[in-house]
Parts: C-alpha cells; structure tokens; sequence
C-alpha cells in the first residue's frame, strides 16, 4: 500500500526527487569517498603530474590549437612516469560515483517511483527491427554529433565556457590532459575496464535517470511528449557542464528521446548510447596509434556521404514509429 501512494506522488514531487538525488546523493558519496579512500603521498604525485601535464600543453596549443596525435601521443609518453595508483584512484573512483550517482538511484528511483516499477521502463520489449535500427543509429549518430560542434563553434560556446569556468585554452587543455591520464589504460586495468567504466556504465545510468524518469516525468508534466524529449535533452546537455559540446549533448538527447518513446524500451537508447560512447573511446585509443599521415588523409577528405546519415536516421525514427502506432493500435484493440 506504502508503494503505491509513493508511485501517485504528485509529477511536480517526483522530479524534485530526482533532481535532488542526482545532485546532493552523489556529492555526498564522493565528499565521504575523498575522504577515505585518498591516496597516499598525494601532494607530490599530483604535483608531478600537474607539471607534465602542463608542458605538454603548452607543446600541442603552440599553433593556437589542439594538435590530437600529439596529445594523445604525449600522454601515452606521461602514463608510465607518473603514479599510476594515483591514476587509478582517480578513475575507480570516478567509475564508483557514476555508478552509484545514476545506476542504483536510477534503480531505486524507478522502482519507487514508475507506475509499475522497473517494468515500466519496457526493458521486455524483444522486437528485433528495432534492435537493427538502434544498431544502425548507433553507426550514423556520431556524424549528428560533428555537425552540432560545429553549431557549437558558430555561436561561440568556447567564449561562454571560459567566462562562466574562469578558464581559458591553456588551463582547459590541462584538464583534457589530466581526464585522458585518467581514462587511458595502464599496467593496472586494461581496456576492458576502462570500456565498462567510461562507456558501459555511463550509457545504462544516464538513459535510466534521463529518458527512463525525467522524460517520462517531463511528458506527463507539459503534456506533450515532444516537449518532454526536448526539455529532458536540454537538461541532459545542461548536466554535463561543458558549454563547447552544448548542441552534442542536447541532439544525441533529442535522438535518444524519440527512439526511447517510440520504442517503449530503455533498451534502445542504452544500446545506441553505449556504442557511441564505445566508439568515442576507440577513436581517443587509437588516434597517434595509427599513421599520421592516413589520419591527416582522412581529417582532409572527409565524409563526401554525410548526408546518408542523417536518410538513415530519420528511416530508423520512421520505423520506431510505426512500430509504437502498431502497438498503440494492439493496445486499443485488446481493450
């Protein structure tokens, strides 16, 4: 009975819910695991790093910017000089507060608050068009993504991003330094690992909180499901504090929205979500590892066929929803 009055909370209720649980929960964890889980001699292994990671920027933005083969290289070249026990805290750490911050609350949360718990999040759903589609989303959607940094660079988000953080292209580079030393494989965890910790888990628990309760709250709230994706996105986009990869976010947002709506399972957004996470990570694995010259071939010809991409997406959204009036129209028939 206590379950049921949790699941008839107020809409308005139960997005003040999730909003604080995704914002006070895991600074809270992360507050108490600094704390007891810090690494030891800190101070001279991070001043160690701090400075290595500040020559090489200095090395790669000397043409005004990022030179990627030479980042990526140079921290290939930094990884076995630096601690990499304090690598590794960093990013098991990191892994732990995603996990806890979107997976178990997005669990917790679903259970207590969707109208028939985890089920409701229609992880059933085994139709396998739609299983291909996501598939073949997951190959076009990067190219939706080139073209929203683009967006991005046109209204001047760089500008915005350092006004608001107080950075500038030195010291943000630094810090895309430091995430890179963190997130790349060393002795201690292999790929594998860093897979399941940067693309497997980020994947599940951010379409858990974003499209499995916030969308399906934002569309009860307004009404309209379109607003509900739209709105969902923005805050999805919002989320990541990165004002320079705005439009990124807040496209694969919109994408995933309808393909979670019109698919009626959180198996599908997870799965398109999770293979661009997955190949975002392989181009940073591989970028300096291959030839640069073929790099450089590639970054100068392009993709004369980007446009396929976006027929290809709008077939697959065409499909998810024929597919969700199909089974609208079934719905209504078994009534």
């Amino acid at each position: 009975m206590q379950l049921n009055k949790v699941r008839n909370w107020n809409v308005n209720v139960k997005i003040l819910v999730t909003f604080i649980s995704i914002g006070f929960v895991p600074s809270i964890f992360l507050g108490v695991s600094q704390l007891l889980f810090s690494p030891n001699q800190v101070g001279e292994e991070v001043e160690l790093l701090n400075e290595k990671a500040t020559v090489l920027a200095e090395k790669i933005t000397q043409s005004g910017t990022v030179d990627y083969i030479e980042l990526n290289k140079g921290v290939r070249a930094i990884i076995p000089e630096v601690s990499q026990s304090l690598l590794d805290s960093y990013f098991y750490l990191n892994v732990l507060g995603s996990a806890v911050s979107f997976i178990l609350i997005g669990i917790i949360l679903s259970h207590f608050l969707l109208p028939n718990g985890l089920r409701s999040l229609g992880y059933e759903n085994k139709t396998p068009m739609l299983f291909f589609g996501a598939l073949v989303m997951a190959l076009n959607v990067p190219v939706l993504g080139a073209d929203a940094m683009k967006l991005n660079d046109l209204l001047g988000l760089n500008a915005l991003q350092e006004f608001v953080f107080g950075s500038d292209f030195l010291t943000d580079t630094i810090e895309i330094i430091k995430q890179f030393l963190f997130m790349f494989p060393n002795d201690n965890r292999g790929y594998i690992i860093c897979w399941i910790g940067l693309a497997l888990i980020p994947a599940v628990g951010e379409e858990l909180i974003f499209r499995g309760l916030l969308q399906r709250f934002f569309n009860n709230k307004l009404g309209s499901f379109h607003n509900g994706i739209a709105l969902s996105a923005f805050i999805f986009a919002a989320f990541h504090l990165n004002f320079t990869n705005f439009f990124y976010y807040f496209i694969m947002g919109v994408v995933l929205g309808y393909v979670y709506y019109w698919g009626r399972s959180i198996v599908f957004p997870i799965i398109i979500h999770l293979l661009n996470n997955s190949s975002v990570l392989l181009s940073y694995f591989t970028i300096g590892s291959v030839g640069d010259e073929e790099l450089a071939s590639a970054a100068h010809n392009g993709n004369p066929f980007n446009f396929m991409a976006y027929i290809s997406i709008a077939l697959i959204l065409f499909i998810f929803y024929m597919n969700f009036q199909r089974s609208q129209e079934k719905d209504q028939t078994l009534l």
